[in-house]
């Protein structure tokens, strides 16, 4: 009998999971942060400002952003139940808000057709590119002939030496080459899996996983990350390709952490290394590879953790709930425990408690701008003056870690699937 009791036990806990909650009595005992009151209240805060902020923002502006269009997207698809979205609904409350957002961010991005097709860089080249790729992803928008027009530029802008440039040094959100490359290889993925899944020409797929192993050269080559931001940006470029060598498309199991890539991947890898680079370049790159390990990588970017829970902009400054969050974002992603997972581990909890302790009642959280201003600044009334538009940016990610800490979400940069 009692047998029986912890059998049908452990399978409600699996059901939980799966359905993207844990429950309260398992968190309780862990001593967690995670779905305490104070978290759902932070959620619930910073949602409710980033809906007025994402209305005001076309009275004032009309070209797409990452700030006010991508971020806020993520947020509002990561704060619904995994089971709601299986069910179709997307965006709960935020429905009719989530289609503006991608109407808005169509119609901008229409008016750079002639560029796109040209394959002319974007304002904001390829972080505005990689933004782009992956609002459509996150959104599962239909774009059409647009989509079309923004994957072949993104093989037409990829540098020479295999990454995608970003416009000018703007730290924390516009100065990292990482980031960017990493964005838009996402959206390479995302095409090369509905390329699989319709069964399309082999052509287009190896076209897009060139570039991707391109990127992947540009990677293996760079040297150890000075910031956090580009330290996130080469765990999910690393993530990416990883994926990438292990499944003909992009939906097949997460890489392992050990060893090099085996069976279908590893060797597609390999054999393009050797049909496109000279025999020493191949070795060299090889041995890179082979080298590189996800799993220190993302022991590394844990240990650069302050002792207030928060990560730093770079090693020698305080914690702030942008760095913050995108480290926690990534670390989720890359996580391969499927239970408790990444959520439960000290670290996490460390960081998830950072986040809601400097949160502002408005719902906000205050990052000051290191960036040298290149537009003509507008109050989109949003908190902090002219350090708005990184704090909205921090508010977008801290929220979407905070709610899929609350769901306990598995890979949450990859709502598109």
């Amino acid at each position: 009998m009692h047998s029986r009791r912890k059998e049908w036990n452990v399978r409600v806990l699996i059901a939980c999971m799966a359905a993207g909650f844990m429950p309260a009595s398992l968190a309780s005992a862990q001593n967690s942060p995670i779905r305490a009151p104070a978290h759902r209240l932070a959620i619930e805060r910073s949602i409710e400002l980033l809906r007025g902020s994402v209305d005001r923002y076309p009275s004032h502006r009309d070209c797409f952003s990452c700030h006010h269009q991508a971020i806020p997207l993520f947020a509002f698809r990561s704060a619904i139940r995994p089971s709601e979205q299986k069910d179709g609904r997307l965006w709960g409350n935020d429905e009719e808000r989530a289609e503006q957002i991608l109407q808005f961010s169509r119609k901008s991005l229409e008016t750079s057709r002639d560029a796109l097709q040209r394959g002319e860089e974007l304002d904001g080249r390829g972080l505005t590119l990689g933004y782009a790729l992956w609002t459509s992803d996150i959104g599962r928008a239909d774009w059409g002939e647009l989509q079309t027009d923004l994957i072949n530029n993104a093989l037409a802008t990829q540098q020479t030496d295999g990454r995608w440039r970003v416009h000018s040094s703007r730290p924390p959100a516009g100065a990292s080459d990482a980031m960017a490359t990493a964005l838009v290889v996402s959206g390479l993925c995302s095409e090369i899996d509905a390329l699989s899944k319709e069964q399309r020409t082999e052509d287009r797929q190896s076209q897009l996983k060139s570039a991707v192993w391109r990127a992947k050269c540009w990677m293996l080559m760079q040297p150890e990350p000075s910031n956090t931001e580009d330290a996130c940006g080469m765990l999910w470029l690393q993530y990416l390709t990883d994926r990438i060598e292990r499944s003909p498309g992009f939906g097949g199991p997460p890489p392992g952490y050990g060893g090099p890539p085996s069976g279908y991947g590893g060797s597609v890898w390999q054999e393009w290394l050797e049909k496109n680079s000279s025999e020493e370049e191949t070795k060299e790159l090889l041995r890179r590879d082979a080298d590189l390990s996800l799993h220190m990588a993302e022991k590394r970017l844990r240990s650069e953790q302050n002792e207030d829970g928060g990560w730093g902009q770079d090693a020698d400054r305080e914690s702030d709930a942008y760095s913050t969050a995108i480290v926690l974002l990534l670390l989720a992603e890359v996580s391969m425990d499927y239970k408790v997972g990444v959520y439960g581990e000290p670290h996490f909890k460390n960081g998830i408690e950072y986040l809601i302790r400097t949160q502002r009642e408005d719902g906000s959280w205050h990052v000051s701008s290191r960036a040298i201003p290149v537009q003509e600044y507008f109050d989109n009334d949003d908190p902090h003056e002219t350090d708005q538009f990184i704090s909205i940016m921090a508010t977008g990610w801290s929220t979407a870690i905070l709610a899929s800490a609350w769901h306990h979400r598995i890979h949450p940069l990859s709502l598109r699937r």
